[in-house]
């Protein structure tokens, strides 16, 4: 155990983005600035570059590639005190290196022995459709129950803040709420996302007024929209995003202090 496990940003720390992990950063590290503004660390998708100013949530995919769903069931077992773990990948179904890191493992077993325990992902190799992958955790984060018993199964899934995608024009919320964009920021690309505190917004077909609670859009892509033009229907209606602090034009901006976090 160690401490802080918080960074304390000065402005304009979260005006980063670049090809690599910030500063060797893991995905989702919190960072604060001096007004209390809250930031998590964050990648963009690979086929989606970042908007400034536009929302985002974690991916909608299914697992660690489209339309695989590792979140289901994989064999597995290990011992007490591992820090990896062996799993097969599912026929038909590759494994791209890296695309868990600082993901998650739970062991979902109907039964057997290590059920209900979440472990910490550092990384994985890459494999071949049917395949054996290396999963490695973090040194700190080993099997505390051994994985076994007559049908041991894991599942991972991959970071929240990994492979970002913006909010959609519709009612479906794909995944948790990431935060607003501080920047353009090139696909595939490490960057911060707002949680708490102002930053400026990407308005939908309704102009704001002061003090609106706004919503993901179910119009626009990106955009936050007020309680009212979202309804009181599906999880983006439900889903705080913030109030708005500024007057806006339709289909403009408005400074937003967040409530994401």
């Amino acid at each position: 155990m160690s401490y802080p496990n918080v960074i304390y940003g000065d402005y304009g720390d979260q005006h980063v983005a670049q090809s690599t992990k910030i500063g060797g950063l893991p995905l989702g590290q919190l960072m604060i600035l001096p007004d209390g503004g809250k930031f998590r660390h964050a990648r963009a998708h690979t086929a989606l570059a970042l908007t400034a100013g536009y929302l985002y949530e974690a991916s909608g995919t299914a697992g660690p590639l489209a339309g695989t769903g590792y979140e289901k069931a994989l064999t597995c077992t290990a011992a007490v005190g591992a820090t990896s773990v062996v799993v097969t990948c599912p026929t038909g179904t590759a494994l791209i290196a890296k695309t868990l890191d600082d993901g998650y493992l739970h062991v979902a077993s109907s039964s057997g022995t290590g059920v209900g325990y979440t472990y910490k992902i550092k990384t994985n190799n890459s494999a071949a459709a049917g395949a054996t992958a290396t999963i490695s955790l973090y040194p700190s984060n080993p099997i505390v129950v051994a994985i076994g018993g007559s049908t041991p199964l894991v599942g991972v899934k991959e970071n929240e803040y990994n492979a970002l995608d913006v909010t959609t024009a519709d009612t479906a919320q794909k995944g948790p709420l990431a935060g607003i964009a501080c920047m353009a920021t090139s696909a595939g690309f490490y960057t911060w996302v707002q949680r708490s505190g102002v930053n400026v917004c990407k308005i939908g077909a309704t102009a704001m007024v002061r003090g609106d609670n706004v919503h993901s859009s179910t119009a626009v892509v990106g955009h936050v929209q007020n309680a009212i033009t979202a309804g009181t229907t599906g999880a983006k209606s439900r889903g705080l995003v913030g109030c708005t602090m500024t007057v806006s034009e339709t289909g403009g901006w408005s400074q937003v202090n967040l409530a994401l976090e």
